[in-house]
């Protein structure tokens, strides 16, 4: 069997492949214990978890996810879901699956993995937060797995093109890229395993030119908006995130004070921050990530050429080498073309590029080979038929 349909961050095809490996047995009616601790939401993961498990092939059924604790009854698979009030109650919980012998335990956030950690060593335990990867490489028989994709995140300054706004000035924007310790926000939420980039166009694309990273330097960052005229800084206003990307949001937004750029961080549902991008509805800045597939042309097609999905606004001779390279049909000369866009948006600071993230994930003493990274670029467990359980 093969996942399909499953846009998740991070190790949801993992937690599927004890059940992806196996064919189902007639009869049998597989459970999952499933547990978070927060009762003011539910994981949006838990959703994408349910879409993957009936692309498997389990009825999983279609009613909508309470914040408080249910179970899904299929003709074939049990969720057992337990939004919880604290890790006590968490720990607890995860002693009864254990004591249940369900098939997976499934914990969201770090409270409820603390809770499955000590509750087993042996079961496939999965854990949906990078935060929690320092505790997986110190315990023993998990091992800790960082896999790349195309994962690159950016600021965007959505209001660049406005005369009137600050954030016209190339020195404002250039600032903001110098205020940034990429290393830092790296070792503290990926332990160091992203790639720090200077570019929003993935490192393993066809025609990518390998801008350098913008060097952290506070005291040039202050010197920048001294010579725009902001010395003391100023209001920047809201900075929009998904609710995926919050803590790395929070950093920058606290280096971007520490230089005197004050700002707001407003965070969305995922499909009400992609639905509001798409409108040009965030504004002024945006923390923005793309894992979309392709090459240095497509990225720009959304990103940066007039009329893009994404895109707020464009510059003439950016556009007029848009248009040129989309019918150059010698590949040297289209790739000198793309290198020359790339170029001109690095020197005009259009983003503040941060990374290109590394997903952390898990794995358990029962597994074999977890999949992961055998398909370069690629961020979940594949090909299914790779991945194996070791023998009882």
């Amino acid at each position: 069997m093969r996942l399909i349909g499953l846009a998740v961050v991070l190790t949801l095809s993992l937690c599927l492949a004890p059940l992806a490996g196996e064919a189902l047995q007639a009869g049998k009616v597989y459970r999952i214990g499933l547990f978070h601790v927060g009762l003011d939401h539910v994981p949006p993961s838990l959703d994408g978890l349910r879409k993957g498990l009936k692309a498997l092939g389990y009825d999983v059924p279609a009613s909508s996810i309470p914040k408080i604790s249910t179970v899904f009854d299929g003709s074939n698979i049990r969720l057992d879901w337990r939004n919880l009030a604290d890790e006590r109650a968490a720990r607890q919980t995860a002693k009864d699956f254990v004591r249940d012998r369900v098939d997976l335990i499934v914990a969201f956030e770090n409270q409820a993995v603390r809770a499955a950690q000590a509750a087993t060593a042996e079961g496939p335990v999965f854990f949906l937060h990078v935060s929690v990867a320092e505790d997986v490489r110190r315990t023993p028989g998990l091992t800790l797995k960082p896999v790349h994709f195309y994962g690159d995140q950016w600021l965007l300054f959505t209001e660049q093109w406005d005369p009137k706004s600050p954030w016209a000035d190339r020195r404002v924007r250039l600032a903001v890229n110098h205020a940034i310790d990429r290393q830092a926000i790296n070792q503290s939420v990926t332990l160091g395993f992203s790639r720090i980039t200077g570019s929003i166009i993935p490192q393993d694309f066809d025609f990518y030119w390998p801008a350098p990273p913008y060097a952290y330097d506070p005291r040039k960052a202050k010197q920048l908006l001294a010579e725009a005229g902001y010395k003391q800084g100023f209001d920047a206003g809201e900075l929009w995130t998904d609710a995926g990307f919050a803590e790395q949001t929070e950093a920058v937004a606290n280096y971007l004070a520490a230089v005197g750029l004050r700002t707001r961080i407003r965070t969305l549902e995922r499909a009400a921050y992609f639905s509001q991008l798409r409108e040009k509805k965030l504004r002024p800045l945006v923390y923005v990530a793309s894992a979309a597939y392709g090459n240095a042309a497509t990225r720009l097609d959304s990103f940066v050429a007039a009329g893009g999905l994404y895109a707020y606004g464009s510059y003439p001779d950016i556009e007029g080498l848009i248009q040129e390279q989309t019918v150059e049909r010698d590949r040297k000369r289209r790739e000198a073309t793309l290198h020359r866009i790339q170029q001109l948006m690095y020197e005009r600071a259009m983003f503040a590029p941060i990374w290109d993230i590394a997903v952390l994930t898990g794995y358990g003493p029962r597994v074999a080979e977890p999949g992961l990274g055998l398909i370069g670029s690629y961020l979940f467990s594949a090909p299914y038929e790779d991945v194996r359980l070791k023998g009882r």
